[in-house]
Formats: structure tokens, C-alpha cells, sequence
């Protein structure tokens, strides 16, 4: 057979990771496309609306719990931030003992 007209092969690999990214993330669009029904069900399709989304966003308790999350998200952020920073430091510059163990772990 000549080498210019082998077929190109599809690694396993590739095929898996395409049907991981179709199991976790089509569940994902499904809910998405069906936020938009009007139906209160999702088993019909009656119309595109957005609604539920004007009343997500007028409900008073959603939009605290929103707040808390993004207060608790910067915090986290911030402070893995400044940690993570002064360990890159300690680690260029100064010699101690353990010092590989934590390369290793970094």
C-alpha cells in the first residue's frame, strides 16, 4: 500500500474525550435551551420567553444569596492569591528544609 494513501486513524483517546464533553456538558445546553420555554414544563416546547429570568432576578432572597457568594468567592480568591504568591517567593528564593517536598507538591 502506498504511504499517501493510508487513511488517517482517529486515536481512541480523541473519541473518548469528545463523548466525556458530550456527557458532561449536553445536560448543561438541554437545561439552557429550556430555560427559555414558556411552558412550565420542559416535556412541550410552547414559545420562547424570558420570564423566568425577570422572576430570578426580582426574587430578593436569590439575589442575596448572589452577594454572599461572590463576597465568599473574592475572599477566597484573594487570600489563595496572596498565599500562593509569598509560597512562589519562599520557594525561588530561599533554601530550606523540605524544600523539594513542596516543589513536588507545587
Amino acid at each position: 500500500m502506498n504511504i499517501s494513501q493510508k487513511k488517517p486513524q482517529v486515536a481512541w483517546q480523541a473519541v473518548f474525550t469528545l463523548v466525556m464533553f458530550l456527557v458532561m456538558y449536553l445536560p448543561i445546553l438541554v437545561l439552557a435551551f429550556y430555560s427559555f420555554n414558556q411552558s412550565e414544563y420542559s416535556a412541550s416546547w410552547e414559545g420562547f420567553t424570558l420570564d423566568w429570568y425577570s422572576k430570578l432576578f426580582k426574587d430578593d432572597r436569590l439575589i442575596s444569596a448572589l452577594k454572599n457568594s461572590l463576597i465568599v468567592a473574592c475572599s477566597a480568591v484573594g487570600i489563595s492569591a496572596v498565599l500562593g504568591t509569598l509560597m512562589a517567593v519562599g520557594l525561588a528564593r530561599y533554601r530550606f528544609p523540605g524544600k523539594f517536598l513542596y516543589q513536588g507538591v507545587a
